[in-house]
C-alpha cells in the first residue's frame, strides 16, 4: 500500500531495559541489545523498511 502512493515505510525501534542495554558493564546486557538489534533489522528488512531509527 505504501509503495502504491510513492511511500517508503519508516520504522522506530528502542533497547526497552537493561537487559538490552548496549553501553551496559555487563557483557550479557550489551549481547542483548545486540540480539535484540538484529531481530529488529531482520523485521525490518521483511517488511520492507527504507529508515530506522530510535532515540
Amino acid at each position: 500500500m505504501l509503495k502504491d502512493n510513492g511511500l517508503e515505510c519508516t520504522a522506530v525501534t528502542v533497547l526497552p531495559d537493561e537487559a538490552h542495554n548496549a553501553i551496559s558493564p555487563v557483557a550479557a546486557n550489551r549481547q542483548g541489545a545486540i540480539d535484540h538489534l538484529k531481530r529488529v533489522l531482520e523485521c525490518a528488512h521483511n517488511a520492507g523498511v527504507q529508515t530506522l531509527c530510535g532515540p
